[in-house]
């Protein structure tokens, strides 16, 4: 997906949910959690999974599910803000080097888990897919990609 979607930046998943716990009211707190109610937001995966529950209660008028989607919304944008902020352009082939590492090291024999082998698998797994980056040329910026955190339960 070239670009990927608006909606799964980090600033826009932190403003849907800075809007569940400040507003709680209005046109924008009912987006917010039409938005996060649905099982494709353009949220990411773990986001989804700890408030698409609350949202659905929120959704159906039930007692204390705003309260509670307030809080749990409050809690993950903590979360969230603790990360590194990244170029959402960026994202997907930071992902892309995260499934490579992930691939590398659950079917590389142990002896080859060093960060010379990961690396020579990365660069001939990327050279096969035609990418040309910047951070080819850049072993040690290369392996931090290549130890991105993904989520595979999506």
């Amino acid at each position: 997906m070239k670009g990927g979607s608006k909606t799964t930046t980090l600033k826009n998943t932190r403003r849907a949910l800075g809007l569940l716990y400040a507003e709680r009211r209005g046109k924008l707190y009912e987006d917010a959690v039409n938005l996060l109610s649905n099982e494709r937001a353009g949220v990411d995966c773990e986001t989804s999974a700890k408030l698409i529950e609350l949202a659905q209660a929120v959704l159906r008028n039930e007692d204390g599910a705003k309260e509670l989607l307030a809080e749990a919304a409050q809690d993950r944008d903590k979360e969230l803000s603790l990360l590194k902020r990244v170029d959402p352009r960026q994202e997907p082939f930071r992902e892309f080097c995260g499934l490579i590492g992930y691939i590398f090291f659950k079917l590389a024999s142990e002896s080859y888990h060093t960060q010379r082998h990961l690396i020579r698998f990365a660069r001939e797994v990327l050279d096969l897919a035609g990418v040309t980056d910047k951070f080819l040329a850049h072993p040690e910026q290369l392996a931090e990609l290549l130890k991105a955190d993904i989520h595979l339960h999506c």
